[in-house]
């Protein structure tokens, strides 16, 4: 008789080619839920990750657009009083 249709007849088949103790559709299903996890995790980090760029960049702009108004408006009331002076 051949080993593997003993093997498969007495139940001595090593585990990894064993069906899991719920069956075919409980691994087909824990499968299923680890890879969409997987993917839902890594494309909410990118998401995060691209977001906070943005917004990073934002404030970044702002803050520069402010320095420069609130320069701009200093350097024109020291010209306004040395005019003034002469």
């Amino acid at each position: 008789m051949d080993p593997t249709l003993q093997a498969t007849q007495t139940g001595s088949l090593s585990k990894p080619f064993r069906a899991p103790r719920g069956g075919i559709a409980v691994a087909l299903l824990a499968r299923v839920l680890l890879f969409s996890t997987v993917v839902t995790l890594v494309v909410t980090t990118v998401q995060l990750m691209l977001s906070y760029q943005a917004e990073v960049s934002g404030l970044q702009s702002r803050f520069n657009e402010t320095c420069g108004l609130s320069t701009v408006n200093s350097l024109r009331a020291s010209l306004t009083e040395c005019c003034a002076c002469l």
